[in-house]
């Protein structure tokens, strides 16, 4: 006979059974948690400042000899235009959820602020920003000849690769996002790989067994398809061709030698391989030193006044230049689903002179515009970031823009106007003076002088404070800018007549006659 089993004692046996799972698979279930409500509005700023003590990771020491960049602090410009439409800075900042926000302009920070629970001592999740710092160290492990050649193929160095869609492919085309393997990047769909990738980080399951299991779609190195998983295939490369982990070669490579000022710590899964493809948690200001870095075309002058080739200039300039139609930037390109151009795991945006970006979901950015000596680095937890009606992508580079030219240095004028050139002469040029000047601001009759090359020697002006004290006939600054103003149009066909007497703008006062009231009229020059 079967005993009568109570209500009671099935659901305690339910709970017993409950209580064992949880003790054996807590650390799972608490990720599988994190992961669900990584980016609902009440948490996501706490997450994004807190992702590396979330997940397993590994640490990256600061580095032993930190450098700092100066101090001057300004202003932000007060807007800045989206297709007509003005946009207040300070707005958009709220607006786009910012985290932190740093302006590195000739070396100096000229804008720092903090925003939300952030401050400057707290790492950031970079996600896709991570990219960019991966293919930094593939460019020193080539240089270093770990791997040979961007020609080769993946599985000549990732076996496990085989019967993949990765299988035979360039590793060029891997750096550029145009593998060819099927992959669904759209954060809005739960169902996406991208969003089955990120559950299969919060159970520990491998990122390599992940990536073998992707296949391909289109011949690869024809289409620019955004495939976040290529860098993930880049971090394994890296790993079997260096034959330590992403961590320590970054640590050895990067951190240490530019001076970082902060540790960084690389999410990684239960097999100790990193989250190539966007896992790092980095400080603002050591975020910067990256951005600066590749400004100088990876060069860096260290914290003791040496200077170091970080990252081999060539790999820096082939980075972030690119090199096939698929490639270019512009909203007419049938051959990418992006309007951003794509170099070596960098952004090119259209209309760009010589700007790249490295770009991270929900706000991340590290934008670089080398001929204005300028480096803008933004950290986001924007809830809304999927809202593609909010034209988040657009707005922020219209603001880095409106940034950049805010603080643009204006250039001189190769020749000033007359005004400027001649300097507010009171009290007026003694005529002797004159004399002076006159050979100085005659060209010679060998040079063939244009406007633009006229160059006035002012350094006689010097002593016109000096001679003006001396009671003599007065030549005025009006006469003066005639004679220079003459040269300047004239050219070389300009000729002065030798002064026997001082010439004056008008009679000395003892010989007008003061019962005349009327002013001399200004000859034209």
């Amino acid at each position: 006979m079967f005993k009568k089993v109570s209500i009671k004692g099935i659901l305690l046996g339910f709970l017993l059974t409950l209580f064992v799972l949880i003790g054996l698979f807590h650390t799972n279930v608490w990720r599988l948690y994190k992961a669900i409500t990584l980016y609902d509005a009440d948490k996501i700023a706490h997450n994004f400042l807190n992702m590396y003590t979330m997940f397993d990771s590994s640490t990256i020491e600061a580095s032993q000899s930190t450098y700092y960049f100066p101090v001057n602090y300004q202003a932000l410009p007060y807007d800045f235009s989206v297709e007509g439409e003005s946009i207040v800075v300070q707005d958009f900042l709220a607006q786009s959820a910012t985290h932190a926000m740093m302006v590195i302009k000739d070396g100096e920070i000229v804008y720092e602020q903090y925003f939300l629970e952030d401050s400057p001592e707290k790492q950031h999740i970079s996600f896709s920003v991570a990219k960019s710092f991966v293919s930094a160290l593939f460019g020193i492990a080539i240089d270093e000849g770990h791997i040979k050649s961007i020609e080769d193929s993946v599985t000549d160095y990732v076996p496990e690769l085989i019967g993949s869609g990765y299988e035979g492919v360039r590793i060029k085309d891997v750096l550029q996002m145009s593998s060819g393997v099927k992959f669904n990047e759209d954060y809005a769909d739960y169902n996406s790989d991208i969003n089955r990738f990120s559950r299969a980080i919060a159970f520990g399951t491998s990122l390599d067994s992940f990536t073998a299991s992707l296949q391909g779609e289109r011949e690869p190195g024809t289409f620019h398809h955004y495939v976040s998983i290529d860098t993930q295939v880049l971090g394994m490369i890296l790993v079997r061709a260096t034959g330590v982990s992403l961590s320590e070669y970054l640590s050895q490579k990067i951190w240490q030698p530019m001076g970082m000022q902060d540790a960084a710590y690389w999410m990684k899964d239960s097999n100790d391989m990193e989250l190539a493809l966007g896992g790092l948690n980095i400080t603002l200001r050591d975020y910067a030193k990256f951005g600066w870095l590749y400004l100088h075309k990876g060069q860096w002058l260290s914290a003791r006044g040496r200077s170091l080739q970080i990252v081999p200039k060539q790999w820096v300039i082939d980075s972030v230049t690119p090199d096939a139609p698929h490639l270019m930037p512009g909203s007419d390109n049938p051959q990418s689903d992006s309007s951003y151009g794509y170099g070596y795991q960098w952004w090119i945006p259209p209309g760009a002179e010589d700007e790249f970006m490295a770009q991270g979901i929900y706000g991340q950015y590290i934008y670089v515009d080398p001929d204005q000596n300028l480096v803008i680095v933004k950290n986001s937890a924007n809830p809304n970031y999927t809202d593609q009606s909010a034209q988040w992508g657009p707005k922020h580079l219209a603001m880095f823009r409106a940034i950049t030219e805010h603080f643009v240095r204006a250039p001189e004028p190769i020749v000033p106007e007359i005004e400027e050139r001649i300097p507010d002469l009171t009290p007026e040029v003694p005529a002797e003076l004159l004399l002076e000047l006159t050979p100085a601001l005659a060209p010679q009759p060998s040079v063939d002088l244009s406007f633009e090359e006229v160059e006035l020697d002012v350094s006689l002006l010097d002593s016109v404070e000096a001679l003006s004290s001396k009671k003599e006939p007065l030549v005025s600054k009006e006469t003066l800018q005639k004679q220079a103003q003459a040269i300047i149009e004239q050219g070389s066909s300009a000729h002065f007549e030798p002064l026997d007497k001082p010439i004056l703008e008008q009679e000395p006062e003892a010989s007008v006659d003061e019962s005349s009231t009327k002013t001399p009229e200004t000859p034209t020059p």
